[in-house]
């Protein structure tokens, strides 16, 4: 069910920001009075259309919705029968500045649908914060060490733990192998047992969530590193290894027993930051993993800890600064991706299979109205930034045509312009294609 729903959500977001850019395009294109024939969503064969008796564009939606078009008059494009188009309402036409605007105008959309989308989400929506940055007391010899609490409530070993009054202590942030954070380390030394085989592990929690959550549905686990020697600030913090995250995340399989040994600090409320010297607290966790009819794992065992999820609303103002923030960290996501295509390093470029993928956990972490919002944010900005692109078969790519045509006092023929945006698109559905083989080889391995 949730996949049907998480297929409807990217379509209809998909649907929004395609549907607004191609509209961007058609209504300066109208403004400027060029013929329109068409304005679609999608490509490939016509599910629907629908024209005014007096109007001379058609509104389509088409089979494939990965896509849009607004169809304009130019040279060499076959009018309806019976229809007759004075040049100067051709595209080709109009003055290069206004051609230049009529290209520039989807893109256009796409940002201010960004910076919508965004501040809808850090405007309406309240924060959450599972986490609490603790002053350990230690060092590594430049500054004292600020490490992370997450609030926990429930039992373990049969001792209550209130998030009032107590924060599991976490020691580091776990960062995998192309710097992306990943977590926080609940355990380094961790073991699963199975047929009387002993794995080390390093429990990592995955903390984008905005509710209470149980500590193992959202605790991902790797194996432990077989060569880290700690050092002495290690020590003293109770990091005796760290994940192995280039070995990928370890499956845990029904039948595996879990033994965790969580460490707590005391506090009197939730507004201390106390001191990791000051107390340590250990209690074993131990749990089995069972298998759920649909084939995901549950976990039994005598205790309960939950992660506590405190809401809070900034001012306005500051939410509005928030969401500025995340479009100016959309920008550098997006350039990093862009580094990453023009390096050939592929693994961090994903289609739109990673995006139902991404969709569908961020959901189940943070609910559709904030993913929807979030996440329809970046991919505006997405759209906007890949269409500005000078390859052909884009927005950029009709921008350096008339900054060409322009300079040379002359048009390129449309014989020319033809084949290149042909020979483009091609290359793009090419190049979509192997990038969703890629993403749903990845999903099945």
């Amino acid at each position: 069910m949730n996949t049907v729903i998480t297929v409807i959500v990217l379509v209809v977001m998909l649907g929004i920001l395609i549907s607004t850019h191609e509209l961007g395009h058609l209504l300066v294109a109208k403004a400027f009075n060029v013929y329109c024939l068409e304005y679609a969503i999608g490509f490939g064969p016509k599910i629907f259309s629908w024209k005014t008796k007096r109007g001379e564009t058609t509104y389509s939606l088409r089979a494939i919705p990965l896509g849009g078009f607004v169809s304009m008059y130019e040279d060499g494009v076959e009018l309806p029968e019976g229809v007759e188009v004075p040049p100067e309402r051709c595209l080709s036409g109009i003055k290069a500045w206004k051609k230049a605007l009529v290209m520039v105008a989807g893109i256009t959309v796409n940002l201010i649908t960004c910076v919508l989308f965004t501040l809808i989400y850090t405007i309406a929506f309240p924060n959450y914060y599972q986490t609490e940055a603790i002053y350990t007391g230690y060092t590594d010899g430049t500054s004292n060490v600020v490490a992370y609490g997450l609030w926990a409530d429930g039992t373990v070993d049969g001792v209550t733990v209130s998030g009032d009054s107590s924060v599991l202590y976490t020691p580091e942030i776990a960062v995998d192998s192309k710097d992306n954070q990943i977590g926080f380390v609940l355990d380094s030394k961790a073991t699963f047992t199975h047929d009387g085989t002993t794995d080390t592990v390093v429990a990592i929690y995955l903390y984008q969530n905005i509710k209470a959550n149980d500590l193992l549905s959202c605790t991902t686990f790797y194996y432990a590193k077989t060569d880290y020697t700690p050092t002495e600030l290690d020590t003293k913090l109770g990091i005796y290894n760290k994940a192995d995250t280039d070995r990928g995340v370890y499956k845990v399989t029904p039948g595996s027993k879990l033994s965790m040994s969580l460490e707590f600090l005391e506090t009197s409320s939730r507004e201390d930051r106390p001191q990791f010297k000051e107390v340590r607290t250990a209690h074993t966790f131990e749990a089995e993993a069972r298998a759920n009819e649909d084939g995901s794992i549950a976990w039994t065992s005598e205790d309960n800890i939950k992660f506590s999820a405190l809401k809070y609303w900034d001012s306005f103002g500051e939410r509005v600064k928030d969401g500025f923030a995340m479009v100016g960290n959309y920008f550098v996501s997006i350039g990093l991706g862009l580094k990453a295509i023009f390096s050939f390093n592929f693994s961090q470029v994903g289609s739109v299979v990673a995006m139902g993928s991404v969709l569908s956990q961020s959901s189940a972490a943070v609910g559709w109205g904030r993913t929807f919002f979030v996440y329809g944010g970046f991919l505006g900005l997405n759209l906007a930034i890949l269409n500005l692109l000078p390859f052909p078969g884009l927005d950029g790519w009709q921008l350096l045509v008339v900054l060409i045509e322009k300079i040379r006092g002359k048009k390129i023929p449309d014989k020319v312009k033809g084949i290149v945006s042909m020979i483009g698109i091609g290359l793009l559905l090419a190049f979509g294609i192997a990038i969703i083989i890629k993403d749903v080889i990845g999903l099945l391995l």
